[in-house]
């Protein structure tokens, strides 16, 4: 076992983006505008004592010109890199990008390459869509399957890669908005869940939205933003994994810190539905069911 890379854990397992390497991250390169900053690709942060975390914040380029929408960013130290993931763009269903990662800081030596790529990829394989679907040329996304979700982008690098620069290539020149946007930029190491969760896990929305019953009998709604949630068990997991590495991930993140969570990374069309930004709602007891094995319990929440 090398860091937090579990060599054993199958490709289909759910992971963690643990431990983050984003805060430390210089960000640069691109033209973005001045009230939105392209140093807003870090700024998601726990917010004093009270565990809030914010999206707000984000990073808009001047226009869409690919000069203006690329990024660079320098870690502090060679760093162990297992994901790439950018949080709430805007990017259009007709995108592009390219992402490269270097072992130096100026360049000079690349260690891995998301080649040149549409951004939502094919969602579904060859004889599944009918001649009237919409997007049976391109096999991609539908727009009414996009609409109203968080829109992510990410890159999965297994096994993780040493870096020290990261540089990131966006073409969307057709883009509606006039601009290409994007929230955080969460680069972390992948800690993948050695035996995966169980059978009987829950997954879904919790709705925030509030619904007012008058005297009267009239209702009265007020709809808000949704977060989707994460409960299950991860059954029988091997105690060497369980009492070092996942229990001093729960040490470290508590509820307060942000990670990337993916329930089924080799699936591309669900994975815009059920991999999400989260944080710890609970921190689970370990159960020692037997030898050698431990029982531990994932309680999953949206940030938003």
């Amino acid at each position: 076992m090398t860091g937090l890379y579990y060599p054993n854990a199958r490709p289909h397992n759910a992971l963690l983006g643990w431990p983050r390497a984003t805060d430390g991250i210089l960000w640069s390169g691109g033209a973005w505008r001045t009230e939105y900053p392209v140093t807003n690709s870090r700024t998601v942060a726990v917010l004093g004592d009270t565990g809030d975390v914010s999206l707000g914040e984000v990073a808009r380029s001047v226009d869409l010109a690919p000069a203006s929408t690329r990024l660079v960013g320098i870690l502090p130290e060679l760093t162990r890199v297992g994901l790439l993931v950018a949080i709430a763009h805007n990017w259009s269903i007709s995108s592009q990008w390219r992402v490269r990662f270097f072992g130096d800081e100026a360049g000079a030596l690349l260690v891995w390459e998301k080649p040149r790529g549409n951004v939502w990829g094919v969602a579904y394989p060859a004889g599944t869509l009918e001649w009237e679907d919409e997007n049976f040329w391109t096999g991609g996304f539908r727009a009414s399957e996009l609409a109203g979700l968080v829109w992510n982008a990410r890159v999965l690098v297994d096994p993780p890669v040493m870096v020290r620069r990261i540089e990131i290539d966006i073409w969307d020149e057709g883009n509606p908005a006039g601009y290409v946007q994007h929230g955080l930029i969460e680069v972390a190491e992948t800690m993948r869940l050695p035996v995966n969760f169980g059978y009987g896990a829950d997954f879904g929305y919790q709705s925030r939205s509030l619904r007012i019953e008058a005297e009267s009998g009239a209702i009265s709604t007020e709809r808000r933003a949704k977060g989707r949630s994460f409960q299950g068990p991860i059954d029988l997991a091997p105690e060497s994994w369980a009492a070092s590495k996942f229990f001093e991930f729960q040490r470290q993140a508590d509820t307060v810190a942000p990670f990337w969570w993916e329930m089924k990374p080799l699936d591309v069309l669900e994975a815009h539905r059920s991999a999400f930004f989260a944080r710890n709602a609970t921190l689970g007891l370990q159960k020692i069911v037997f030898h050698a094995r431990r029982a531990l319990a994932l309680n999953l929440q949206e940030v938003l």
